[in-house]
């Protein structure tokens, strides 16, 4: 069963970024997050440092 995450990154130069993204854990949901924001901003994964990674809905 998936959920559903809150994920919060830290991008350098653009600064905070809030993803929701629906996985299987918290391990899924930053991965999908991190891969999001890659593409999104056209950076690079050193690039990106995970503040919070939570579950939204308890189901």
């Amino acid at each position: 069963m998936m959920f559903l995450f809150e994920v919060e990154l830290e991008v350098i130069l653009f600064g905070k970024e809030t993803k929701y993204v629906h996985a299987f854990d918290k391990s899924d949901a930053e991965f999908i997050a991190v891969q999001e924001t890659i593409k999104e901003f056209n950076c690079s994964k050193e690039d990106i440092s995970t503040i919070l990674v939570k579950k939204v809905n308890h189901n």
